[in-house]
Protein backbone atom coordinates (compact mmCIF):
# COMPACT_ATOMS: atom_id res chain seq x y z
CA UNK A 1 0.00 0.00 0.00
CA UNK A 2 1.28 3.54 -1.03
CA UNK A 3 0.93 6.49 1.28
CA UNK A 4 1.43 9.60 -0.33
CA UNK A 5 1.11 13.38 1.56
CA UNK A 6 -1.75 15.53 -0.13
CA UNK A 7 -1.48 18.85 -1.30
CA UNK A 8 -2.62 20.86 1.96
CA UNK A 9 -0.24 18.60 4.32
CA UNK A 10 -3.21 17.64 6.50
CA UNK A 11 -5.29 14.63 4.45
CA UNK A 12 -3.42 11.43 3.48
CA UNK A 13 -4.25 9.48 0.66
CA UNK A 14 -3.97 5.42 0.70
CA UNK A 15 -3.95 3.80 -2.83
CA UNK A 16 -5.60 0.82 -1.56
CA UNK A 17 -5.49 -1.87 -4.72
CA UNK A 18 -6.05 -4.90 -2.28
CA UNK A 19 -9.96 -3.55 -1.61
CA UNK A 20 -10.51 -4.40 -5.64
CA UNK A 21 -12.77 -7.00 -4.47
CA UNK A 22 -15.24 -4.42 -3.67
CA UNK A 23 -17.29 -4.01 -6.83
CA UNK A 24 -17.41 -0.34 -6.32
CA UNK A 25 -13.79 -0.18 -4.88
CA UNK A 26 -12.04 0.00 -8.15
CA UNK A 27 -10.49 3.76 -7.85
CA UNK A 28 -7.94 4.87 -5.07
CA UNK A 29 -9.03 5.09 -1.69
CA UNK A 30 -9.12 7.69 1.06
CA UNK A 31 -8.36 7.40 4.52
CA UNK A 32 -9.67 10.84 6.06
CA UNK A 33 -10.34 12.33 9.91
CA UNK A 34 -12.92 14.43 9.39
CA UNK A 35 -11.95 16.97 12.22
CA UNK A 36 -8.44 17.08 10.52
CA UNK A 37 -10.36 17.75 7.63
CA UNK A 38 -12.07 20.48 8.68
CA UNK A 39 -9.04 22.44 10.45
CA UNK A 40 -7.04 21.51 7.17
CA UNK A 41 -9.76 23.45 5.44
CA UNK A 42 -9.59 26.44 6.92
CA UNK A 43 -5.53 26.52 6.43
CA UNK A 44 -5.59 25.88 3.04
CA UNK A 45 -3.83 28.30 1.09
CA UNK A 46 -6.08 30.42 -1.13
CA UNK A 47 -3.74 31.17 -3.72
CA UNK A 48 -3.33 27.81 -4.63
CA UNK A 49 -3.67 27.91 -8.37
CA UNK A 50 -5.74 26.17 -11.30
CA UNK A 51 -4.28 24.74 -14.69
CA UNK A 52 -4.72 26.55 -17.56
CA UNK A 53 -4.29 26.10 -21.50
CA UNK A 54 -4.43 22.67 -23.18
CA UNK A 55 -4.77 21.37 -19.46
CA UNK A 56 -7.79 22.90 -18.94
CA UNK A 57 -9.39 20.34 -20.79
CA UNK A 58 -12.53 22.07 -22.70
CA UNK A 59 -13.83 21.17 -26.06
CA UNK A 60 -13.82 24.15 -27.90
CA UNK A 61 -15.81 23.50 -30.89
CA UNK A 62 -18.70 21.45 -30.78
CA UNK A 63 -20.03 18.59 -33.49
CA UNK A 64 -22.89 20.80 -33.94
CA UNK A 65 -21.88 23.30 -37.35
CA UNK A 66 -20.87 26.78 -35.28
CA UNK A 67 -21.54 25.67 -31.90
CA UNK A 68 -19.03 26.12 -29.05
CA UNK A 69 -19.14 24.40 -25.81
CA UNK A 70 -16.59 24.69 -23.08
CA UNK A 71 -16.78 21.12 -21.29
CA UNK A 72 -14.48 19.97 -19.07
CA UNK A 73 -12.86 16.58 -19.86
CA UNK A 74 -13.22 13.84 -17.67
CA UNK A 75 -9.99 12.39 -18.21
CA UNK A 76 -8.51 16.05 -17.10
CA UNK A 77 -11.51 17.24 -14.16
CA UNK A 78 -14.15 15.37 -12.12
CA UNK A 79 -16.71 18.28 -11.84
CA UNK A 80 -18.49 18.20 -8.38
CA UNK A 81 -22.46 18.90 -7.89
CA UNK A 82 -23.25 19.65 -3.98
CA UNK A 83 -26.82 19.15 -3.81
CA UNK A 84 -28.37 20.02 -0.81
CA UNK A 85 -31.96 20.78 0.61
CA UNK A 86 -34.47 19.15 2.36
CA UNK A 87 -36.98 16.19 1.60
CA UNK A 88 -37.42 16.11 -1.79
CA UNK A 89 -33.75 16.52 -1.93
CA UNK A 90 -32.73 12.87 -0.83
CA UNK A 91 -36.08 11.50 -2.38
CA UNK A 92 -38.37 11.29 0.45
CA UNK A 93 -41.66 8.98 -0.74
CA UNK A 94 -39.67 8.35 -4.39
CA UNK A 95 -39.77 5.16 -4.19
CA UNK A 96 -38.97 2.98 -5.95
CA UNK A 97 -36.03 4.43 -7.41
CA UNK A 98 -36.13 4.43 -11.63
CA UNK A 99 -32.45 5.95 -11.52
CA UNK A 100 -30.57 2.36 -11.16
CA UNK A 101 -27.98 1.63 -13.79
CA UNK A 102 -25.13 4.37 -14.36
CA UNK A 103 -24.01 4.37 -18.28
CA UNK A 104 -21.44 7.17 -18.06
CA UNK A 105 -18.41 7.78 -15.35
CA UNK A 106 -20.54 9.86 -13.12
CA UNK A 107 -19.61 8.93 -9.15
CA UNK A 108 -20.65 9.44 -5.78
CA UNK A 109 -18.65 8.87 -2.54
CA UNK A 110 -18.48 5.43 -1.34
CA UNK A 111 -16.22 4.58 2.23
CA UNK A 112 -15.09 0.69 2.27
CA UNK A 113 -14.30 1.28 5.80
CA UNK A 114 -15.76 0.13 9.15
CA UNK A 115 -19.15 1.23 10.94
CA UNK A 116 -20.19 3.66 11.08
CA UNK A 117 -19.13 4.91 8.11
CA UNK A 118 -18.42 8.73 6.52
CA UNK A 119 -17.89 9.64 10.00
CA UNK A 120 -14.09 10.60 9.34
CA UNK A 121 -12.71 7.71 11.60
CA UNK A 122 -11.66 5.02 9.68
CA UNK A 123 -12.80 5.04 6.44
CA UNK A 124 -11.90 3.99 3.40
CA UNK A 125 -13.22 6.23 0.41
CA UNK A 126 -13.34 5.62 -3.32
CA UNK A 127 -15.70 6.32 -6.06
CA UNK A 128 -18.29 4.63 -6.67
CA UNK A 129 -20.56 4.69 -9.84
CA UNK A 130 -23.98 6.96 -9.33
CA UNK A 131 -27.07 5.21 -8.97
CA UNK A 132 -30.00 5.60 -7.12
CA UNK A 133 -30.56 5.53 -3.96
CA UNK A 134 -27.28 7.24 -3.33
CA UNK A 135 -25.92 5.86 -0.89
CA UNK A 136 -27.05 2.36 -0.34
CA UNK A 137 -24.66 0.83 1.67
CA UNK A 138 -26.32 2.97 5.02
CA UNK A 139 -29.62 2.27 6.47
CA UNK A 140 -31.37 5.52 4.76
CA UNK A 141 -34.38 8.17 5.35
CA UNK A 142 -33.29 9.19 9.05
CA UNK A 143 -32.64 12.71 8.43
CA UNK A 144 -28.59 13.78 8.79
CA UNK A 145 -25.61 12.56 6.63
CA UNK A 146 -25.12 10.07 5.73
CA UNK A 147 -28.48 8.49 6.28
CA UNK A 148 -30.36 10.89 5.26
CA UNK A 149 -31.17 9.66 1.25
CA UNK A 150 -34.57 8.08 1.03
CA UNK A 151 -35.18 7.42 -2.39
CA UNK A 152 -34.86 8.88 -5.86
CA UNK A 153 -32.79 12.03 -6.00
CA UNK A 154 -32.51 13.73 -9.00
CA UNK A 155 -29.04 13.68 -8.63
CA UNK A 156 -28.23 10.75 -10.93
CA UNK A 157 -30.57 11.84 -13.72
CA UNK A 158 -28.95 15.50 -13.68
CA UNK A 159 -25.43 13.69 -13.66
CA UNK A 160 -26.86 11.03 -16.95
CA UNK A 161 -28.27 14.02 -18.55
CA UNK A 162 -25.44 16.32 -18.54
CA UNK A 163 -22.49 13.32 -19.87
CA UNK A 164 -25.57 12.52 -22.43
CA UNK A 165 -25.44 16.38 -23.97
CA UNK A 166 -21.27 16.02 -23.64
CA UNK A 167 -21.50 13.18 -25.51
CA UNK A 168 -24.14 13.84 -28.36
CA UNK A 169 -23.52 17.68 -28.51
CA UNK A 170 -19.62 17.49 -28.79
CA UNK A 171 -18.38 14.39 -28.71
CA UNK A 172 -17.11 14.96 -25.12
CA UNK A 173 -16.69 12.79 -21.97
CA UNK A 174 -18.01 14.69 -18.89
CA UNK A 175 -18.21 13.00 -15.50
CA UNK A 176 -19.33 14.83 -12.49
CA UNK A 177 -19.19 13.41 -8.56
CA UNK A 178 -22.16 13.80 -6.33
CA UNK A 179 -22.21 14.91 -2.70
CA UNK A 180 -26.27 15.06 -1.48
CA UNK A 181 -26.83 16.10 1.88
CA UNK A 182 -29.93 17.60 2.38
CA UNK A 183 -32.03 16.68 5.47
CA UNK A 184 -35.10 16.10 5.48
CA UNK A 185 -38.27 18.58 6.75
CA UNK A 186 -34.87 21.36 7.99
CA UNK A 187 -35.00 25.04 7.35
CA UNK A 188 -32.45 26.96 5.96
CA UNK A 189 -30.82 27.63 9.45
CA UNK A 190 -29.80 23.66 9.78
CA UNK A 191 -28.18 23.48 6.16
CA UNK A 192 -26.28 26.83 6.13
CA UNK A 193 -22.66 27.39 7.45
CA UNK A 194 -22.25 26.79 10.97
CA UNK A 195 -26.03 25.56 11.20
CA UNK A 196 -27.80 22.95 13.74
CA UNK A 197 -27.30 20.08 11.09
CA UNK A 198 -24.74 18.15 9.24
CA UNK A 199 -25.45 19.28 5.49
CA UNK A 200 -22.66 22.14 5.60
CA UNK A 201 -20.25 20.23 7.54
CA UNK A 202 -20.62 16.71 5.63
CA UNK A 203 -20.43 18.46 2.04
CA UNK A 204 -17.28 19.88 2.03
CA UNK A 205 -16.22 16.36 3.95
CA UNK A 206 -17.02 15.18 0.54
CA UNK A 207 -15.43 18.10 -1.06
CA UNK A 208 -12.05 17.27 0.47
CA UNK A 209 -12.36 13.39 -0.25
CA UNK A 210 -13.31 14.45 -4.03
CA UNK A 211 -10.07 16.66 -4.44
CA UNK A 212 -7.68 13.58 -2.90
CA UNK A 213 -9.27 10.86 -5.01
CA UNK A 214 -9.42 13.11 -7.81
CA UNK A 215 -5.80 13.93 -7.66
CA UNK A 216 -4.82 10.32 -7.36
CA UNK A 217 -6.18 9.46 -10.64
CA UNK A 218 -4.11 12.60 -11.66
CA UNK A 219 -7.14 14.70 -12.10
CA UNK A 220 -8.33 17.77 -10.45
CA UNK A 221 -11.58 17.82 -8.82
CA UNK A 222 -13.79 21.14 -9.11
CA UNK A 223 -16.89 22.12 -7.75
CA UNK A 224 -19.46 23.17 -10.86
CA UNK A 225 -22.43 24.12 -8.99
CA UNK A 226 -24.47 23.73 -6.10
CA UNK A 227 -27.91 22.30 -6.42
CA UNK A 228 -30.83 23.42 -3.82
CA UNK A 229 -34.10 21.89 -3.78
CA UNK A 230 -35.59 23.43 -0.41
CA UNK A 231 -37.60 26.24 0.91
CA UNK A 232 -40.79 24.51 2.43
CA UNK A 233 -40.02 24.64 6.07
CA UNK A 234 -39.23 28.32 5.36
CA UNK A 235 -42.36 28.99 4.00
CA UNK A 236 -42.91 32.32 5.87
CA UNK A 237 -39.68 33.15 5.91
CA UNK A 238 -38.92 37.02 4.98
CA UNK A 239 -35.29 36.98 4.93
CA UNK A 240 -35.03 33.61 2.85
CA UNK A 241 -33.60 35.42 -0.60
CA UNK A 242 -30.87 36.77 1.91
CA UNK A 243 -30.44 33.35 3.44
CA UNK A 244 -29.93 31.90 -0.03
CA UNK A 245 -27.69 34.65 -0.76
CA UNK A 246 -25.44 33.97 2.03
CA UNK A 247 -25.61 30.01 1.35
CA UNK A 248 -24.24 30.50 -1.93
CA UNK A 249 -21.66 33.07 -0.86
CA UNK A 250 -20.71 30.00 1.77
CA UNK A 251 -19.87 27.60 -0.47
CA UNK A 252 -17.70 29.79 -3.22
CA UNK A 253 -15.78 31.30 -0.04
CA UNK A 254 -14.85 27.32 1.55
CA UNK A 255 -15.09 25.25 -1.58
CA UNK A 256 -12.20 26.91 -3.55
CA UNK A 257 -9.96 26.90 -0.24
CA UNK A 258 -9.88 22.82 -0.25
CA UNK A 259 -10.03 22.58 -4.00
CA UNK A 260 -7.96 25.32 -5.02
CA UNK A 261 -10.59 26.28 -8.03
CA UNK A 262 -10.21 29.53 -9.26
CA UNK A 263 -13.65 28.91 -11.04
CA UNK A 264 -16.64 30.44 -9.20
CA UNK A 265 -20.12 28.70 -9.60
CA UNK A 266 -23.57 28.71 -9.06
CA UNK A 267 -26.55 27.72 -6.96
CA UNK A 268 -29.73 26.01 -8.78
CA UNK A 269 -32.73 26.18 -7.02
CA UNK A 270 -36.47 25.09 -8.11
CA UNK A 271 -39.47 26.69 -6.41
CA UNK A 272 -41.92 25.17 -4.26
CA UNK A 273 -45.44 25.40 -3.81
CA UNK A 274 -46.40 22.65 -1.65
CA UNK A 275 -46.20 24.34 1.73
CA UNK A 276 -48.20 25.98 3.56
CA UNK A 277 -50.85 23.51 3.48
CA UNK A 278 -53.61 25.95 3.89
CA UNK A 279 -55.09 28.52 1.38
CA UNK A 280 -52.77 31.72 0.93
CA UNK A 281 -49.16 31.96 -0.41
CA UNK A 282 -45.76 30.72 0.83
CA UNK A 283 -43.36 33.79 0.84
CA UNK A 284 -40.21 31.20 0.22
CA UNK A 285 -41.39 31.10 -3.36
CA UNK A 286 -42.06 34.26 -4.27
CA UNK A 287 -38.14 34.75 -2.85
CA UNK A 288 -36.58 31.98 -4.28
CA UNK A 289 -37.76 33.41 -7.74
CA UNK A 290 -36.51 36.84 -6.45
CA UNK A 291 -32.96 35.74 -5.27
CA UNK A 292 -32.56 34.54 -9.09
CA UNK A 293 -33.49 37.79 -10.35
CA UNK A 294 -31.62 40.24 -7.99
CA UNK A 295 -28.61 37.36 -7.87
CA UNK A 296 -28.75 36.47 -11.42
CA UNK A 297 -25.28 35.53 -11.81
CA UNK A 298 -25.03 33.50 -8.66
CA UNK A 299 -28.97 32.15 -8.10
CA UNK A 300 -30.61 30.06 -11.11
CA UNK A 301 -33.82 29.09 -10.91
CA UNK A 302 -34.85 26.31 -13.01
CA UNK A 303 -38.46 26.80 -12.61
CA UNK A 304 -41.52 25.43 -10.67
CA UNK A 305 -42.58 21.83 -10.07
CA UNK A 306 -46.27 21.65 -10.20
CA UNK A 307 -46.10 20.57 -13.79
CA UNK A 308 -44.36 17.31 -12.40
CA UNK A 309 -45.75 14.13 -10.67
CA UNK A 310 -46.13 14.30 -7.47
CA UNK A 311 -47.16 11.42 -4.78
CA UNK A 312 -50.25 10.66 -3.01
CA UNK A 313 -48.80 13.18 -0.07
CA UNK A 314 -49.05 16.12 -2.40
CA UNK A 315 -45.72 17.22 -1.07
CA UNK A 316 -43.06 15.14 -2.71
CA UNK A 317 -42.60 13.73 -5.77
CA UNK A 318 -42.80 10.55 -6.97
CA UNK A 319 -38.88 8.58 -8.10
CA UNK A 320 -39.96 9.56 -12.02
CA UNK A 321 -41.09 13.94 -11.17
CA UNK A 322 -37.08 13.09 -9.02
CA UNK A 323 -35.95 12.34 -12.32
CA UNK A 324 -37.60 15.11 -14.61
CA UNK A 325 -36.49 17.54 -11.88
CA UNK A 326 -33.08 16.59 -12.47
CA UNK A 327 -33.04 16.42 -15.95
CA UNK A 328 -34.34 19.84 -15.69
CA UNK A 329 -31.66 21.06 -13.47
CA UNK A 330 -28.84 19.55 -16.09
CA UNK A 331 -30.30 21.24 -18.88
CA UNK A 332 -29.79 24.34 -16.78
CA UNK A 333 -26.27 23.43 -15.97
CA UNK A 334 -25.60 22.75 -19.10
CA UNK A 335 -26.96 26.12 -20.67
CA UNK A 336 -25.09 28.61 -18.34
CA UNK A 337 -21.55 26.47 -18.18
CA UNK A 338 -21.62 24.18 -21.32
CA UNK A 339 -22.87 26.82 -23.54
CA UNK A 340 -22.41 30.46 -22.02
CA UNK A 341 -25.36 31.44 -22.70
CA UNK A 342 -27.37 32.68 -19.90
CA UNK A 343 -30.05 31.23 -18.19
CA UNK A 344 -33.77 32.27 -17.28
CA UNK A 345 -36.92 30.32 -17.00
CA UNK A 346 -40.13 31.38 -17.93
CA UNK A 347 -40.73 34.43 -16.10
CA UNK A 348 -41.93 38.23 -16.19
CA UNK A 349 -39.95 40.93 -16.71
CA UNK A 350 -42.70 43.78 -16.79
CA UNK A 351 -46.08 43.99 -15.49
CA UNK A 352 -48.13 47.51 -16.86
CA UNK A 353 -51.26 49.39 -17.67
CA UNK A 354 -52.21 48.71 -21.54
CA UNK A 355 -55.93 50.65 -21.69
CA UNK A 356 -58.19 48.75 -19.52
CA UNK A 357 -56.10 45.79 -19.61
CA UNK A 358 -52.87 44.22 -18.01
CA UNK A 359 -49.77 43.41 -20.04
CA UNK A 360 -47.37 41.36 -18.55
CA UNK A 361 -44.29 40.85 -20.75
CA UNK A 362 -42.49 37.19 -20.22
CA UNK A 363 -38.83 36.30 -21.12
CA UNK A 364 -39.82 33.11 -22.95
CA UNK A 365 -37.05 30.53 -23.20
CA UNK A 366 -38.38 28.61 -26.45
CA UNK A 367 -41.28 30.57 -28.39
CA UNK A 368 -44.22 30.54 -28.47
CA UNK A 369 -45.97 30.20 -25.04
CA UNK A 370 -48.96 28.50 -24.87
CA UNK A 371 -51.80 27.22 -22.77
CA UNK A 372 -51.44 23.89 -21.11
CA UNK A 373 -54.68 22.53 -20.98
CA UNK A 374 -53.85 19.22 -19.64
CA UNK A 375 -53.35 21.10 -15.91
CA UNK A 376 -56.57 21.60 -14.32
CA UNK A 377 -57.43 25.41 -14.51
CA UNK A 378 -56.50 26.83 -11.00
CA UNK A 379 -59.46 28.76 -9.03
CA UNK A 380 -62.55 26.37 -10.79
CA UNK A 381 -63.41 23.32 -9.19
CA UNK A 382 -65.26 22.73 -5.97
CA UNK A 383 -62.83 20.92 -3.42
CA UNK A 384 -64.80 17.38 -2.42
CA UNK A 385 -64.51 18.65 1.25
CA UNK A 386 -64.40 22.17 1.27
CA UNK A 387 -66.95 23.16 -1.05
CA UNK A 388 -66.70 26.17 -4.08
CA UNK A 389 -63.74 27.22 -5.07
CA UNK A 390 -62.77 30.87 -5.52
CA UNK A 391 -64.40 32.66 -8.32
CA UNK A 392 -63.13 35.55 -9.05
CA UNK A 393 -59.84 34.58 -10.70
CA UNK A 394 -62.02 31.26 -12.65
CA UNK A 395 -61.13 33.04 -16.12
CA UNK A 396 -57.41 33.69 -14.72
CA UNK A 397 -55.24 30.25 -15.77
CA UNK A 398 -53.08 30.63 -12.62
CA UNK A 399 -53.15 34.52 -12.74
CA UNK A 400 -54.57 36.63 -10.10
CA UNK A 401 -55.40 40.25 -10.11
CA UNK A 402 -55.72 41.98 -6.64
CA UNK A 403 -55.99 45.89 -5.92
CA UNK A 404 -56.19 47.86 -2.68
CA UNK A 405 -55.85 44.13 -1.44
CA UNK A 406 -59.54 42.82 -2.55
CA UNK A 407 -58.95 40.12 -5.24
CA UNK A 408 -60.14 41.54 -8.60
CA UNK A 409 -62.59 39.56 -10.80
CA UNK A 410 -60.46 38.33 -14.04
CA UNK A 411 -63.10 38.22 -17.07
CA UNK A 412 -60.14 36.86 -19.30
CA UNK A 413 -56.44 36.50 -20.42
CA UNK A 414 -55.14 36.22 -23.56
CA UNK A 415 -51.22 35.70 -25.17
CA UNK A 416 -50.03 38.00 -28.00
CA UNK A 417 -46.11 36.84 -28.62
CA UNK A 418 -44.68 37.16 -25.24
CA UNK A 419 -46.95 38.92 -23.80
CA UNK A 420 -49.89 38.35 -21.69
CA UNK A 421 -53.26 40.55 -21.38
CA UNK A 422 -55.10 40.35 -18.00
CA UNK A 423 -58.76 42.02 -19.04
CA UNK A 424 -60.36 42.76 -15.87
CA UNK A 425 -64.07 42.29 -15.38
CA UNK A 426 -64.63 45.87 -14.33
CA UNK A 427 -61.19 48.40 -15.13
CA UNK A 428 -58.51 49.07 -12.14
CA UNK A 429 -58.98 52.16 -10.34
CA UNK A 430 -55.78 54.45 -10.50
CA UNK A 431 -52.86 53.51 -8.03
CA UNK A 432 -51.03 50.20 -7.36
CA UNK A 433 -52.07 46.73 -8.26
CA UNK A 434 -51.19 43.28 -7.98
CA UNK A 435 -50.51 40.61 -10.52
CA UNK A 436 -49.70 36.92 -8.72
CA UNK A 437 -49.78 33.80 -10.58
CA UNK A 438 -49.72 30.26 -9.24
CA UNK A 439 -50.09 31.65 -5.49
CA UNK A 440 -52.83 30.82 -4.30
CA UNK A 441 -54.08 28.04 -2.95
CA UNK A 442 -58.22 27.43 -2.55
CA UNK A 443 -58.50 24.82 -0.14
CA UNK A 444 -56.77 23.70 2.91
CA UNK A 445 -54.49 20.68 3.26
CA UNK A 446 -51.45 19.58 0.59
CA UNK A 447 -52.38 19.81 -3.00
CA UNK A 448 -49.74 19.66 -4.94
CA UNK A 449 -50.42 17.66 -7.81
CA UNK A 450 -54.39 18.29 -7.39
CA UNK A 451 -56.66 20.43 -9.39
CA UNK A 452 -56.51 22.81 -6.08
CA UNK A 453 -52.46 23.20 -5.89
CA UNK A 454 -50.91 26.58 -6.47
CA UNK A 455 -50.00 25.90 -10.52
CA UNK A 456 -50.80 27.72 -13.74
CA UNK A 457 -51.64 26.45 -17.42
CA UNK A 458 -48.89 28.67 -19.15
CA UNK A 459 -45.76 27.03 -20.69
CA UNK A 460 -43.36 27.34 -23.44
CA UNK A 461 -42.61 24.86 -26.71
CA UNK A 462 -39.22 23.95 -25.24
CA UNK A 463 -38.63 20.46 -27.22
CA UNK A 464 -35.83 19.70 -24.99
CA UNK A 465 -36.14 15.86 -24.68
CA UNK A 466 -34.15 14.17 -21.99
CA UNK A 467 -32.49 10.97 -21.08
CA UNK A 468 -35.42 9.25 -19.90
CA UNK A 469 -37.11 9.34 -23.37
CA UNK A 470 -38.12 5.90 -24.17
CA UNK A 471 -39.81 4.33 -27.51
CA UNK A 472 -42.94 1.97 -26.16
CA UNK A 473 -45.66 -0.20 -28.30
CA UNK A 474 -49.18 0.83 -27.43
CA UNK A 475 -52.52 -0.18 -28.33
CA UNK A 476 -54.43 2.65 -29.52
CA UNK A 477 -58.16 3.42 -30.39
CA UNK A 478 -59.44 6.08 -32.28
CA UNK A 479 -60.99 9.00 -30.61
CA UNK A 480 -59.55 7.27 -27.81
CA UNK A 481 -57.14 8.64 -25.14
CA UNK A 482 -56.86 5.46 -23.80
CA UNK A 483 -53.54 3.77 -24.77
CA UNK A 484 -52.22 -0.05 -23.77
CA UNK A 485 -49.03 -1.05 -23.40
CA UNK A 486 -47.10 -4.01 -22.44
CA UNK A 487 -46.92 -4.26 -18.36
CA UNK A 488 -43.91 -2.49 -16.72
CA UNK A 489 -42.88 -0.61 -19.86
CA UNK A 490 -43.09 2.37 -18.90
CA UNK A 491 -39.39 2.82 -17.08
CA UNK A 492 -41.44 4.79 -13.98
CA UNK A 493 -43.19 7.03 -16.33
CA UNK A 494 -46.89 7.94 -15.30
CA UNK A 495 -48.89 11.02 -14.49
CA UNK A 496 -47.61 14.22 -16.59
CA UNK A 497 -45.04 12.16 -18.88
CA UNK A 498 -45.33 13.86 -22.20
CA UNK A 499 -46.26 11.47 -25.20
CA UNK A 500 -45.71 11.74 -28.86
CA UNK A 501 -47.19 9.58 -31.84
CA UNK A 502 -48.48 9.48 -35.15
CA UNK A 503 -52.08 10.09 -34.11
CA UNK A 504 -51.33 12.58 -31.87
CA UNK A 505 -51.24 16.97 -32.31
CA UNK A 506 -47.34 18.08 -32.82
CA UNK A 507 -47.10 19.01 -29.45
CA UNK A 508 -47.67 16.18 -28.05
CA UNK A 509 -50.39 15.30 -25.29
CA UNK A 510 -49.62 14.57 -21.61
CA UNK A 511 -50.54 12.26 -19.34
CA UNK A 512 -53.40 12.50 -16.90
CA UNK A 513 -53.79 9.14 -15.42
CA UNK A 514 -51.79 5.66 -15.66
CA UNK A 515 -51.69 1.89 -14.47
CA UNK A 516 -48.89 -0.32 -14.83
CA UNK A 517 -50.35 -1.28 -18.77
CA UNK A 518 -52.00 1.34 -19.84
CA UNK A 519 -51.85 5.25 -20.12
CA UNK A 520 -54.74 7.79 -20.23
CA UNK A 521 -53.56 11.14 -22.06
CA UNK A 522 -55.34 14.87 -22.50
CA UNK A 523 -55.60 14.16 -26.05
CA UNK A 524 -57.20 11.50 -27.60
CA UNK A 525 -55.52 9.34 -30.37
CA UNK A 526 -56.75 11.12 -33.89
CA UNK A 527 -55.68 8.07 -36.33
CA UNK A 528 -56.94 4.93 -36.78
CA UNK A 529 -57.23 1.59 -34.44
CA UNK A 530 -53.89 -0.14 -34.18
CA UNK A 531 -50.47 -1.21 -32.34
CA UNK A 532 -47.52 1.43 -32.97
CA UNK A 533 -44.39 2.74 -31.30
CA UNK A 534 -45.30 6.27 -29.53
CA UNK A 535 -42.17 8.04 -27.34
CA UNK A 536 -43.10 8.60 -23.74
CA UNK A 537 -40.38 11.47 -21.50
CA UNK A 538 -40.74 13.99 -18.87
CA UNK A 539 -42.22 17.48 -19.73
CA UNK A 540 -39.06 19.22 -20.09
CA UNK A 541 -41.06 22.37 -21.68
CA UNK A 542 -40.68 25.58 -19.21
CA UNK A 543 -43.29 26.44 -17.44
CA UNK A 544 -44.28 30.14 -16.12
CA UNK A 545 -42.38 30.97 -12.27
CA UNK A 546 -44.52 31.25 -9.29
CA UNK A 547 -44.35 35.24 -8.82
CA UNK A 548 -45.94 38.15 -7.13
CA UNK A 549 -45.47 41.43 -8.94
CA UNK A 550 -46.38 44.61 -7.48
CA UNK A 551 -47.17 47.56 -9.91
CA UNK A 552 -47.11 50.99 -9.34
CA UNK A 553 -48.70 53.68 -11.59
Amino acid sequence: MQRTRASAGALFLLCACESASSPDASRADASIDMDAMMDASARLDASATVESGADSASSDVGMEAGVRYNIPRSTNVLVGIIGTGQSLSVGATSTPAVSTQQPYENVRLRDNGSPPLYDGVGDLLSLAPLVEPVRSDVPGGTGLYPNNIAGETPHTAMAIELSRFADRRAGELFASAHTVVGESGRGIDAIRRGGIGRAYASSLYEVAAFTQLAAAEGRRYEVGAMVLTHGETDWNNANYNTDLRALVDAYREDVPRITGQRQGFAMILSQQASLPGTPGWPLSTQLQWRASVDHAAVILCSGPKYQMEFNADHVHLTAAGSRALGIKYAQVYAQQSFEGRAWRPLEPVAVRRDGARVAVDFHVPVGPIEWERSLATPHTTAHPMSGPAPSAWAAGRGFELEQASAPVAIRSVEIQANTVFITPAQPLAAGPFTVRYAMTQDVPGYTAGTPWSRAGQLRDSDPYRGHDAISVMATVTEDSPVLRVARSSLNGHGVRAWVHGSGLPRTGAVVIAATDDSITLSEPWAGPSLTVPIEVQSDQRNYAVHFEWIARD
